[in-house]
């Protein structure tokens, strides 16, 4: 059975909340990181099924998967855009500022792309 994308979205979700167990900022990066994800395998995935995509299952389709949606449903594909640019600075960045406020804001970005599928 395939892997439900959206399971990652419930992880960013736990990622997220304050745990004595997890090093808080660890946690929010990581809780960034998988809301990119859930949201870009999720919608990869969509537009393959339901949209005559054909991914090449490597990082060309990022911008691919954004171009897609870009023709159908804008917001889908900004909220993508900004998922993305919020992933990169978890990832990518050593020193970051406003953290809980990027994380709020992925968080937020990556339930509209879910309810705008819809």
């Amino acid at each position: 059975m395939p892997f439900d994308w959206k399971k990652f979205f419930e992880l960013a979700k736990f990622l997220g909340k304050p745990n004595p167990d997890l090093d808080s900022e660890a946690g929010l990066r990581s809780s960034v990181s998988r809301a990119y994800f859930s949201c870009f395998c999720y919608l990869r995935n969509y537009a393959r099924d339901r949209g005559g995509f054909r991914p090449f299952y490597h990082d060309e389709d990022h911008a691919r998967v954004r171009e897609h949606f870009k023709g159908l449903k804008k917001r889908i594909a900004d909220n993508l855009q900004d998922l993305r640019i919020f992933g990169n600075l978890c990832d990518y960045t050593d020193d970051l500022s406003g953290l809980e406020i990027i994380q709020q804001n992925a968080l937020k970005a990556a339930e509209e792309i879910f309810k705008d599928l819809n």
